[in-house]
């Protein structure tokens, strides 16, 4: 059976020592993906080494941190897709940095990119398209929240 260091295997770019990630996706000998599976999840997040570096090797403050923003993360989310119901600007711009900023531990591949996009549209008060941005942050925090939720079983 696999580590828990083991579930992420990186694809394509190779972690350097400085900077320790690159784009990973999902084991596929680990969770039995296919290839198109794999591509669905690639760009998602830092490897679990490099985020624990972020917390100082603390198991402990990590598998906090990693709760915290899985429970926080959903209330953001919900907040976030009322603000684009309502089409209101300054809450979309506000929740969309704020899950940003939620996820930096975690990611800076594609739910971050998401995020970003969001709050740009809010920022400069632009909403054409801000249905489809919504659902793919929706979807990309969805594979970024059972990569983290792996990283705790």
């Amino acid at each position: 059976m696999a580590g828990a260091s083991d579930i992420l295997l990186l694809v394509g770019v190779a972690p350097t020592a400085a900077s320790g990630f690159g784009t990973v996706v999902w084991a596929p000998r680990v969770f039995g993906l296919d290839d198109t599976e794999v591509d669905k999840v690639s760009s998602l997040v830092f490897t679990k080494e490099k985020v624990l570096e972020t917390f100082m090797d603390d198991d402990e403050l990590f598998t906090e941190s990693v709760e915290m923003f899985l429970d926080n993360v959903q209330v953001r989310l919900k907040n976030l897709g009322q603000a684009v119901a309502d089409r209101n600007v300054e809450v979309i711009m506000a929740e969309a940095h704020t899950i940003k900023g939620m996820m930096g531990y975690f990611s800076d591949g594609s739910p971050y990119e998401a995020a970003k996009k969001l709050e740009f549209m809010g920022r400069e008060k632009n909403l054409d398209g801000v249905d489809g941005a919504l659902a793919e942050l929706v979807d990309k925090l969805g594979q970024l929240n059972e990569v983290l939720r792996g990283w705790l079983a």
